[in-house]
């Protein structure tokens, strides 16, 4: 706690020396769940990055990556990729998402969950549009499925707290749920043979290989490396 700390202090003042480190890092997060290791990532990024001007916004309530190419923002957390030249992600991690649901629930006699058994459960998702979500997108959708329900959750506890009275299902991901399951309070399964994403850091292109930009990239790594369970490394 003492002695890192000022290692990471002497090499920012050493590489000062060389080049400007000041820079803005105004980001958005597409993944209400990211803030479990973000704002510890953040925390330590801030010690060897003080001069960085760092600011959040929301990315549900709109589209951030036009905001991203426009300059509004410098960096977005996301797992879903529109191909387009401006743009560099960053790969970070892989993860599954899984559908979690009570200890006593019907669906967790199952080894995995097909779509159809979907079609009479409550979905229990975060306050995001429906289309923007990996559940829907990537297994729901392309099998025409549509959930009989649809109910909201501000963030991961409350959600995990009405799957657990068995208000209905949700799908999240693996390292985000892996404590709750270790207590007992949940179940959960996977969504098909496995539905595994790749969360990645969008940042412009232009600017992908600024120093401020790869010590974020670097930090986001090794924090989730050290404490997510569950994921692959890029």
């Amino acid at each position: 706690d003492d002695i890192l700390p000022k290692i990471a202090r002497a090499e920012y003042d050493i590489a000062s020396l060389k080049e400007d480190l000041h820079g803005r890092l105004h980001m958005a997060i597409e993944c209400h769940s990211c803030f479990q290791w973000l704002m510890p990532a953040i925390k330590e990024y801030q010690v060897g990055w003080p001069e960085v001007e760092l600011d959040f916004s929301s990315g549900f309530g709109f589209e951030p990556l036009p905001a991203l190419v426009n300059g509004d923002l410098d960096l977005v957390i996301t797992s879903d990729i529109q191909p387009r030249g401006e743009v560099h992600y960053e790969p970070l991690f892989d993860f599954e998402m899984r559908l979690v649901m009570a200890t006593n629930h019907p669906l967790a006699n199952k080894e995995y969950i097909e779509p159809e058994d979907l079609l009479d459960q409550t979905m229990l998702t975060y306050p995001v549009q429906k289309q923007r979500l990996d559940v829907v997108k990537h297994f729901l959708s392309p099998n025409n499925v549509e959930p009989e329900k649809w109910k909201q959750a501000e963030n991961t506890l409350m959600l995990i707290q009405m799957v657990s009275a068995g208000l209905g299902v949700a799908a999240l991901p693996n390292w985000a749920i892996s404590e709750f399951s270790r207590q007992g309070l949940i179940e959960s399964k996977p969504l098909g043979k496995g539905l595994w994403r790749r969360l990645f850091a969008a940042v412009r292109d232009s600017e992908h290989d600024k120093k401020y930009l790869q010590a974020f990239f670097s930090t986001a790594k090794q924090q989730s490396q050290s404490h997510l369970d569950g994921i692959k490394m890029t």
